[in-house]
């Protein structure tokens, strides 16, 4: 793709995203990115992951900071593994009745993956949370670039970045959260590219 000259804005991989949530378990998708490697607290993948889970909130998607369920992998893997932004969606708790078997009954037990089993309600939520990332994807202007954070030695952080030239765009958000959080917490607002003093805002506590 890159060869071709496409920009790749997000992969979204939807696999096994119908059926009924196994019992115990909350009916929220769970939104896989990344593999713990050292680089994933902030990767692209991460950061789409982060943007999807504030489309729908907390309750309806549950973060998983893997790149896939333990010791299998999907079709976004080879994004990910490409560096791009590439994220799963997959039901909260898989059925193995149901999911990867050969449809028969054994011992009074039907296994396949049957449309009775589907949940139609829960695989709309997730085409809708797709669809609205997408959207969000499609309608956002160039991400800023040449972003450096300095401030050490001092009590305030910099930080600076260029972007080209967009009439649409409003401004920018900057944003930083304790190490020990996976999510951004606080914001500040800039109107132009340059560069910003966030007084009081330590770059030793914080990731930005």
């Amino acid at each position: 793709m890159k060869q071709q000259g496409y920009t790749v804005g997000g992969m979204l991989d939807d696999d096994i995203v119908g059926a009924d949530s196994a019992a115990g378990a909350p009916h929220r998708v769970r939104l896989f990115s990344g593999n713990g490697e050292i680089d994933d607290a902030d990767s692209l993948s991460r950061e789409l992951a982060r943007a999807v889970e504030e489309i729908d909130g907390r309750g309806a998607i549950r973060m998983i900071f893997r790149v896939d369920r333990y010791g299998r992998g999907g079709d976004h893997y080879p994004f990910y593994k490409a560096g791009l932004p590439a994220v799963r969606f997959t039901e909260p708790l898989e059925d193995y009745h149901h999911q990867h078997q050969t449809p028969r009954t054994e011992n009074g037990i039907e296994y396949g993956d049957f449309e009775k089993y589907l949940n139609f309600t829960f695989m709309g939520d997730v085409a809708r949370d797709n669809a609205e990332a997408l959207r969000q994807l499609a309608l956002a202007p160039a991400p800023p670039a040449n972003a450096r954070l300095t401030g050490a030695v001092t009590p305030d952080a910099k930080v600076s970045w260029s972007a080209e030239d967009d009439a649409e765009r409003v401004g920018f958000e900057i944003l930083w959260r304790e190490t020990t959080d996976p999510r951004w917490q606080v914001y500040d607002f800039a109107a132009s590219p340059g560069e910003t003093v966030l007084k009081d805002v330590s770059t030793d506590n914080h990731f930005f």
